[in-house]
This record gives C-alpha cells, structure tokens and sequence, in this order.
C-alpha cells in the first residue's frame, strides 16, 4: 500500500546537474534521496526548486532571493494539493516556513553536508520521515 504523494523541494537546480534533468538535480544528489526513499512505499515523487536558476558555485539562495521566489512557489504548491511536503535543506526549509506550510525536514543531498556521514542522524531523520508520510 502506498503511503502518499511526495513533493520534494529544494532550493536551487545543481550546477553539476545535466541540463536537460527535468528536476535540476545533481546525479549524485538524486541517488541520495532515491536510497532515503527505497523503504517508503510513494505512490508519486516529483521535485520542485525554489529557483530554477543554477547560482554560481552552488551558493545557497539568501534571505532576500528566497522572498522574492515566494509568490511563484506558492502558486507551484497549488499545483500540488495533496502531496506531503519534504524540504531538502535550510534554504527550502525557510521559504516553507515563510508561507506557513506543513512539511517535514531532510538535510541537503549534497556532497558538501556533513551530516550525511552521520548514519545515526539520517536512520533517524528517516524513521521520521516513514511516520510523516503514513497515511
């Protein structure tokens, strides 16, 4: 039984995504989150950026970037009613946070987090995520 459809934000397309990726997810960033949800039953995954413009050197969207991206999210998640909302990092935690929206917290794909070398703190961020998708 499928538990639910999954909306996976993040924050900005990687520069060491393919062009013509449709999510503008790096190869090694969509890996990482395909091994997080081999577990979990989803009826339908599909990624969302807060941008869909890769920065320079990967750097993360400030404060005034991201309200700037907010009408345009906002009317994004209309698209989606009914998906549970997974944030992949700080930077799309605080756009979600910002419109008052339901969602459930990963750390960021990338090579450069440290906390994905912290097994037990990733068990626990998934045995997290099982319970927020559960229907």
């Amino acid at each position: 039984m499928a538990t639910s459809k999954t909306l996976l934000i993040g924050s900005n397309p990687s520069n060491k995504s393919p062009d013509n990726s449709p999510f503008h997810v790096s190869t090694r960033s969509r890996s990482i989150v395909d091994e997080w949800f081999k577990e979990i039953d989803t009826q339908d995954r599909v990624f969302l950026n807060i941008s869909n413009e890769k920065k320079e050197g990967n750097k993360a969207l400030n404060m005034k970037e991201i309200q700037s991206r907010l009408p345009d999210l906002s009317g994004q998640l209309c698209k989606f009613e009914g998906y549970k909302i997974v944030t992949l990092g700080k930077t799309a935690s605080k756009a979600l946070t910002l419109l008052r929206v339901d969602f459930y917290e990963l750390p960021h794909p990338s090579g450069l987090n440290r906390l994905l070398n912290d097994k037990n703190y990733i068990a626990e961020k998934i045995k997290g995520l099982q319970s927020y998708l559960s229907p």
